[in-house]
């Protein structure tokens, strides 16, 4: 009976503070994990989406919004999260990553050689060249899916580095405190507000 007695108190103790901190914050609305990578999802998912319907229907331009979109908008989370525009971690590989796609391209494109274009080829490709660029461009995929993904995955950690900085910060850890007659259960609560 005392488990479940500690339990409730911890529970609603938890509950108030949480409510508390809420409807007292120091320097600004707390911000939620939750809702910061639920914003990176879709600012990851809604451009995709574009491109794939402007892709469908035959819009380019459609098409070049939501690529363009999917360079700033993972970090969409973020920018909640500190309350504005922020150039996160994400968006730098992501830049990177663009970069080094423009570059791979150029390699590549040093390295194929077309008589079509220059009477002096004669085909003499450059596979060093060609397969280099590959190379480069896939290593520029790779790094922008991993910028999008360490957006989504790091939005929840800035909501929380937030809510510190203004104070905010609520922590619940299981206890096992020693008695006479055997451990007893319950629930540590610390915050700050």
């Amino acid at each position: 009976m005392n488990k479940l007695v500690t339990t409730a108190v911890a529970c609603l103790a938890l509950t108030h503070s949480v409510s508390m901190a809420h409807a007292q914050p120091k320097e600004g609305k707390r911000k939620s994990a939750g809702t910061a990578t639920a914003l990176a999802v879709a600012g990851t998912l809604l451009p995709a989406g574009l491109m794939a319907a402007g892709m469908g229907t035959d819009q380019p331009a459609l098409t070049v919004v939501g690529a363009t979109s999917t360079l700033f908008a993972p970090s969409i989370g973020h920018m909640y999260a500190d309350g504005g525009l922020t150039v996160t971690t994400g968006m730098k590989m992501r830049g990177a990553a663009v970069l080094a796609g423009v570059g791979g391209l150029l390699v590549y494109a040093a390295g194929v050689c077309s008589n079509r274009y220059d009477e002096r080829c004669n085909n003499g490709d450059n596979k060093a060249l060609t397969y280099s660029g590959i190379g480069i461009i896939g290593a520029g995929a790779v790094t922008y899916v991993a910028g999008t993904i360490w957006d989504i995955a790091t939005a929840g950690k800035a909501a929380a580095r937030a809510n510190e900085r203004h104070g905010l910060t609520i922590a619940v850890a299981p206890v096992v405190m020693p008695r006479a007659n055997g451990g007893m259960t319950g629930l540590a609560l610390s915050g700050t507000f």
